[in-house]
């Protein structure tokens, strides 16, 4: 667990990021075993129904996460081609 904290601690832009997800992607591929949600809709379940703010090392101003943000993130790959016209137009 510490050394997920410290990779998300060192993150400090867009490669750092793009980095982390690759390494999460390769570790669930390796080691599916050890994750929860190991398909989309389960970890987007996840994401519904947890607080993430009781976790132990948030430290996250849940009073400034743009949301809009978060939720062009998370559609953004959609399979939806509708979707992703109306994120590429905008």
């Amino acid at each position: 667990m510490c050394d997920i904290v410290n990779q998300i601690e060192g993150i400090s832009g867009k490669e750092d990021f793009l980095t982390f997800v690759n390494q999460l992607i390769a570790d669930v591929r390796q080691n599916p075993q050890e994750w929860n949600d190991t398909t989309i809709g389960q970890y987007l379940e996840a994401m519904r129904l947890e607080d993430y703010s009781a976790c132990a090392w948030n430290d996250i101003d849940w009073s400034r996460v743009s949301y809009a943000a978060m939720a062009k993130f998370y559609t953004w790959e959609s399979s939806t081609s509708k979707l992703q016209g109306v994120w590429q137009a905008g």
